[in-house]
């Protein structure tokens, strides 16, 4: 009888076991499944939803763009304003024509005709007279010429040293009045009017004198 009793509770007790393990097993496989259907869930909302902290970054970056940009730059942009276009630097030409001043071109001068008037420092009546008709003739008949730098007249001392070299050039016996032509800054000739003595108690006649071999000389010098 007793020996029954005893197997009874053993299979009572098998059959309890064995019970408790079928319902361990189905609980831990429904939480398992609970687990794994939460755990993808989480993933599934992470990727269709930003997190937090991607939204804060989101966020972040909206306000840096709607911030204003650095002061320096700023101040960059503001000066690159402020300032006037630069004018692009004119080329410089190499035009010949364009260079020189409106109007028409002088012509060089290739010729010239210089009278000279050669006197020593003591001066007298005579010579001063002379001097001043030579130089009457040259500004009442080539006035012109005077302006066009075709004539010169120079009065200049023999007995001074920078003109002391006249007396030997021109073989000046004394007071002369000397007609010289130059071309392309050459002497090509010259004559010692020795006459001006001749006339010089006769004005007219020392006048048409000079006049007449000055203008020889221009003719020569065109």
């Amino acid at each position: 009888m007793d020996e029954v009793k005893v197997e009874r509770k053993l299979k009572k007790v098998v059959s309890i076991s064995l019970l408790s393990l079928i319902v361990l097993g189905i609980g831990f496989f429904v939480h398992k499944e609970s687990s794994l259907t939460k755990v993808s869930n989480i993933a599934e909302k992470q990727i269709s939803e930003p997190s937090l902290n991607q939204e804060l970054l989101i966020a972040d970056k909206d306000e840096v763009a709607k911030k204003p940009l650095p002061k320096m730059i700023a101040d960059k942009d503001t000066v690159a304003q402020k300032q006037p276009p630069t004018k692009p630097e004119k080329a410089e030409t190499t035009n010949q024509e364009e260079k020189m001043p409106p109007g028409p071109m002088p012509q060089a001068i290739k010729a010239k005709v210089i009278a000279y008037y050669f006197h020593g420092t003591y001066r007298c009546d005579t010579c001063l007279t002379m001097e001043r008709y030579s130089r009457e003739v040259m500004e009442k008949y080539f006035a012109k010429e005077l302006q066009d730098k075709r004539l010169e007249f120079k009065a200049l001392n023999v007995e001074e040293p920078e003109n002391m070299h006249y007396d030997s050039d021109y073989e000046l016996p004394t007071i002369s009045l000397v007609i010289a032509l130059y071309r392309n800054g050459i002497q090509q000739k010259w004559k010692n009017l020795r006459d001006i003595w001749t006339y010089v108690e006769d004005k007219e006649k020392f006048y048409q004198y000079v006049r007449d071999e000055t203008g020889k000389f221009l003719e020569e010098a065109r």
